[in-house]
């Protein structure tokens, strides 16, 4: 019986996965790096493949020591089994590089535990030169002890 959840387990880990990706591929598009939600979707690719140090590259520059530090306390215990971006809210439309908003639901557990839990992250993204960065406390639940 146990063996059979474990199974089950994996079956739904790589639906999830497989889905999430072709689900951010259609809301993103094309790779226009000038597009936040292409930033979004490396960022949160990135955290579910544990790739923290390639993350921390789409990070406000002022926030990437707290990333560091979030990540290093989580980075063996959180597993992200899904995301999708929801939404993007542009702060103003007139100007691209204004402060922007992505809405992201992340599906993810958290050793030892193996509960599959399901949060809504609202991200502030800026452009304060070629690519859309993060810029973010990091506070949200999926980064808590």
């Amino acid at each position: 019986m146990r063996r059979l959840i474990h199974i089950n387990l994996l079956i739904l880990l790589a639906s999830t996965i497989l889905f999430s990706g072709c689900i951010a591929k259609d809301l993103v598009g094309n790779d226009d790096q000038d597009n936040p939600l292409y930033s979004a979707d490396k960022f949160y690719k990135f955290l579910q493949w544990k790739y923290y140090e390639k993350a921390a590259t789409l990070v406000y520059p002022p926030d990437i020591a707290k990333f560091d530090d979030v990540a290093s306390r989580v980075k063996d215990d959180l597993n992200i089994t899904s995301y999708e971006l929801k939404e993007l809210i542009l702060m103003d439309p007139e100007n691209e590089e204004m402060p922007t908003t992505v809405r992201v639901v992340v599906t993810y557990y958290k050793f030892p535990s193996v509960a599959v839990k399901t949060t809504e992250i609202t991200d502030t993204w800026i452009k304060p030169g070629e690519i859309w960065l993060i810029k973010s406390d990091f506070d949200s639940e999926i980064f808590t002890d």
